[in-house]
C-alpha cells in the first residue's frame, strides 16, 4: 500500500512538473529576459518622444504644421507610393514567372533577381548618375544619333528608379515563398472549371497572395521611408534627408528631433498595418506523405520573351551597376589609385558586422521562441517593442542614441558598442522573423515529448528546439550581416571618430564626386555581401527543386 501511495505521489508530482512547464506558462527567466530585450529595443523611440516634447515646450503641433514640413511630407508620401506600386508589379510578375512557368535558367534568373539586395542605395545612385544623367555615358552615346539632352535624372524620377531596384527583391522573396506554399489543387480546380491561365492568375492566385503582397509592399514602403544615401545623392528631399541635413548643419538640433518623431509615428503606423496583415499562420505539416507539386505552366512561344524581360530587369538592377563599378575600378588603377588603404575599412566593416550578427541573433532567439511557443499577456507588447526597429530609419535610432548617451550614458558616446546597439535595434526584427519561421516549422509535439520526459524549459530549448531551428538562426545572422554592411546613416552618426567602414568610405568619395575611388570599395562590399546571399539563394532553390 505504501509503495502504491509513493508511486501515486511521484506520478502526481511529475504531472504537476509537466504542467509547470506547459507552453501556456512560460518560464520566469524567459519572461524577464524577453521583457528586458523589448524595453531596450523601444528605448530609443521613447527617449526621442520625450525629448521632442521637451524641446517643443508645448509648440509641437505648431512646429509640425508648417509649410516646409508639409512639403517634405508630400514628397515622402509621393515616392513611397510610387516605389511601392512599381516594386510590387515587378516582383509579383517575376515571382510568378519563376515559380509557375516552364521557362529555362530558373536558378540563374532567381539569383540575378535577388542579388541587387547586396548593392546599397548610395552605390546604385552613383552608377545611375554616371549612366543616365544629362552628362552621363548614355548621353554621350546617344549624342551620336542626334539626341541633345536626356531628361533630368535628379529628383523624383531618379530616386524612384533607384528605390524600385532596391526594394523589388524584398517583395520578390516574400511573394515567391507564398507562391511555393499555394495549394496546387486550387489552381487545378480553377482550370477544370474552364478558367484560363490568366483568369486563374487574376481571380485565384492574386487573392491568395494578398497577404504576401501586402507584407512585401509594406516592407518596400518602410525601406523607402528610411533611405538616406540614394535620396541624398539624387537630390530628393524626404524626411530622412532633411533630418540629416539639419543635423549636419549643427545650427538647431531640436528640429531634427521633432522631424524624427514624425518618422516614428510613420513607423508605428506601418508596424500596426504589418501586424494585422501578417496573420498567425502555422507552417509545420500536420500530415505525412509527399506534397503534390504543381505542373509548370507551358508558355510556348512566350517562353523566351519572358526570359528576355527578366534578363532586362537583371541588366538594369545588377549587371549594369556592377559594370560601371568595374569601369571605375580600372580607371582608378590606371590613374594611380591604391587599394591598400581599403584594408582597414574592410576589417572594420567585417568586425562590426560579425559583432552585430552575433549579438542580434543572441537577443532575437529568446524573443522568437517566446512569442511563438508561449501564450502570455506580455506577448503583444514584447512582439511590438521588438519589431519597432522594423520601421525606424537608421537616422532616427542614431540621433536618439546620440542624445541619450550624451545626457545619460556619456562613456558610451563615440564608442563601438553604441553603434552595435543601434544595429541590434534596427535589425533584430529581421533576425526574429527568420528564427520565428523556423520555430513555426518545428512540430510542437517534439517539444511536448521532451516535457513529458521531465526536461526543464531551458533543457528543451537547448537540446530540442535550438538544434532544429539552427538553419533559421544562421539565416537570421547572415541577413543581419548583410544589412549591417549596407547601413549608412547610423554608421555615419555613431561611428567613433576615425573609424572608417566600407560604407562611410564609399559615401565620402561619392559626395565629393570622386567616383573612381568608389569602384574598388563598392565591389569589395558587394563581394562580401554577395557570397552569403548567393549561397542562401542557391541552397533555397536547390531545396525547392529536390522537393
Amino acid at each position: 500500500m505504501n509503495l502504491v501511495k509513493f508511486n501515486f505521489m511521484n506520478q502526481n508530482n511529475f504531472n504537476k512538473n509537466i504542467l509547470l512547464y506547459n507552453k501556456n506558462k512560460p518560464p520566469t527567466f524567459l519572461i524577464i529576459l524577453t521583457l528586458i530585450i523589448a524595453l531596450l529595443c523601444i528605448t530609443p523611440a521613447l527617449y526621442l518622444l520625450f525629448r521632442s516634447f521637451e524641446i517643443a515646450e508645448g509648440n509641437l503641433v505648431s512646429i509640425i504644421l508648417t509649410k516646409n514640413v508639409f512639403l517634405v511630407f508630400f514628397r515622402t508620401i509621393s515616392i513611397i507610393f510610387l516605389v511601392s506600386v512599381v516594386s510590387c508589379i515587378v516582383a509579383v510578375f517575376s515571382a510568378w514567372v519563376i515559380e509557375k512557368t516552364d521557362i529555362p535558367f530558373k536558378k540563374v534568373l532567381t539569383l540575378g533577381l535577388i542579388l541587387p539586395l547586396v548593392i546599397p542605395s548610395f552605390i546604385l545612385a552613383t552608377t545611375v548618375v554616371e549612366l543616365y544623367s544629362p552628362r552621363g555615358q548614355l548621353q554621350k552615346f546617344l549624342s551620336i544619333f542626334g539626341v541633345d539632352r536626356l531628361p533630368e535624372i535628379y529628383g523624383l524620377p531618379g530616386a524612384t528608379f533607384v528605390l524600385v531596384i532596391m526594394t523589388y527583391p524584398y517583395v520578390f522573396l516574400i511573394v515567391r515563398g507564398a507562391l511555393r506554399r499555394l495549394d496546387p489543387q486550387l489552381l487545378e480546380a480553377s482550370r477544370s472549371l474552364g478558367y484560363g491561365s490568366y483568369k486563374t492568375f487574376f481571380f485565384i492566385t492574386i487573392p491568395l497572395l494578398r497577404p504576401a503582397i501586402a507584407a512585401g509592399t509594406l516592407l518596400a514602403a518602410l525601406y523607402t521611408l528610411s533611405d538616406y544615401g540614394g535620396m541624398a545623392l539624387l537630390r530628393y528631399n524626404t524626411f530622412t534627408v532633411n533630418i540629416m541635413t539639419l543635423y549636419d548643419a549643427s545650427i538647431n538640433r531640436s528640429l531634427p528631433s521633432i522631424l524624427s518623431l514624425l518618422l516614428v509615428f510613420f513607423a508605428l503606423f506601418f508596424i500596426f498595418i504589418e501586424y494585422f496583415t501578417r496573420g498567425k499562420g502555422v507552417f509545420h505539416r500536420s500530415t505525412s506523405g509527399s506534397e503534390k507539386i504543381a505542373k509548370p505552366l507551358e508558355t510556348g512561344a512566350l517562353k523566351w520573351a519572358l526570359v528576355l524581360i527578366l534578363f532586362l530587369i537583371i541588366l538594369l538592377s545588377l549587371i549594369t551597376p556592377i559594370g560601371v563599378l568595374f569601369y571605375w575600378l580600372i580607371r582608378g588603377l590606371i590613374n594611380g589609385n591604391d587599394l591598400l588603404p581599403l584594408l582597414n575599412p574592410v576589417l572594420n566593416s567585417l568586425y562590426v558586422a560579425f559583432l552585430a550578427s552575433f549579438f542580434t541573433v543572441l537577443t532575437a532567439l529568446p524573443v522568437a521562441i517566446f512569442i511563438t511557443r508561449y501564450k502570455h499577456k506580455l506577448n503583444n507588447f514584447i512582439e511590438f517593442a521588438s519589431y519597432i526597429g522594423f520601421g525606424l530609419p537608421g537616422i532616427v535610432v542614431a540621433l536618439s542614441l546620440v542624445f541619450l548617451s550624451i545626457n545619460l550614458f556619456f562613456p558610451l558616446y563615440q564608442s563601438i558598442w553604441l553603434l552595435i546597439f543601434s544595429y541590434i535595434v534596427l535589425f533584430i526584427p529581421a533576425s526574429i522573423g527568420s528564427i520565428r519561421a523556423s520555430v513555426l516549422q518545428v512540430n510542437p509535439r517534439l517539444e511536448d515529448a521532451a516535457y513529458s520526459l521531465g526536461k526543464t524549459p531551458i533543457m528543451v530549448i537547448l537540446r530540442v528546439t535550438l538544434p532544429l531551428i539552427m538553419p533559421g538562426i544562421l539565416s537570421g545572422g547572415i541577413i543581419v550581416f548583410l544589412l549591417t554592411l549596407k547601413e549608412l546613416p547610423a554608421t555615419l552618426i555613431l561611428s567613433p571618430i576615425g573609424y572608417d567602414t566600407l560604407s562611410t568610405t564609399i559615401w565620402g568619395a561619392a559626395t565629393e564626386a570622386f567616383f573612381t575611388r568608389t569602384g574598388g570599395a563598392s565591389l569589395i562590399l558587394i563581394l562580401i555581401a554577395g557570397i552569403p546571399m548567393a549561397f542562401m539563394t542557391l541552397k533555397s532553390t536547390r531545396y525547392n527543386i529536390q522537393k
